[in-house]
């Protein structure tokens, strides 16, 4: 057996289920913990998928946790994984990293000065879809146009209406990171979004 990798999830919203059902595919890695502002929805994980609940202190002190990921809300991101870095860990958050250039550069100089890795999603550049096109070498365009989150999929949805969230921060690091992959770097980014709430109301500017 290999030596496994002990994780902790900060988080267990909704999404978090995707992270421990994709865990457990893996004989490489463990989720030992897991923490969150709600402890009943970290109970509630923990029981369905049989690790331990416990507070994000403890998470962040645990010497045996490797790996923290970060499933939080947007604008509280960049302390979590600065906590994290600052006690040697590694993490993984759900995008965006964080909300600010300056506390993304600040989160990168920590991890650096600490040995170890930090990294968000999206990881989605790595599927076969991706790939191809990278090696076919095609133009590209990247357009999204849809309703409110939660008509689709999102159970508990208002970070997505705050700071950190919307279509910006929630959606374009899909198409920003997967265009960058295929392209390579750039030099300067610009974009807009508009949040549209009612058909009688005007678009306010996010």
């Amino acid at each position: 057996m290999p030596e496994l990798t002990s994780i902790g999830i900060i988080g267990c919203g909704q999404i978090s289920k995707v992270f421990f059902e994709g865990a457990e595919k893996f004989d490489d890695i463990k989720i030992k913990s897991c923490a969150d502002i709600n402890f009943e929805a970290a109970e509630k994980r923990a029981e369905e998928f049989g690790v331990q609940a416990v507070s994000v202190k403890e998470i962040i002190t645990d010497t045996e946790i490797e790996i923290v990921v970060n499933l939080t809300i947007p604008k509280v991101h960049a302390g979590l994984v600065l906590q994290a870095v600052n006690a040697g860990k590694h993490t993984y958050s759900e995008k965006p990293i964080a909300i600010s250039c300056n506390e993304a550069q600040t989160i990168l100089n920590a991890a650096r000065g600490k040995g170890v890795r930090a990294g968000c999603a999206p990881d989605a550049f790595l599927g076969g879809g991706h790939q191809a096109a990278r090696k076919a070498g095609l133009g590209l365009l990247a357009i999204f146009m849809g309703y409110w989150s939660e008509r689709y999929y999102h159970t508990a949805p208002a970070f997505f209406y705050d700071l950190g969230g919307g279509p910006m921060f929630a959606l374009g690091p899909y198409y920003i990171t997967a265009l960058v992959n295929l392209l390579g770097p750039v030099k300067r980014i610009s974009g807009c979004a508009f949040f549209r709430k009612n058909s009688d109301k005007c678009s306010n500017p996010h």
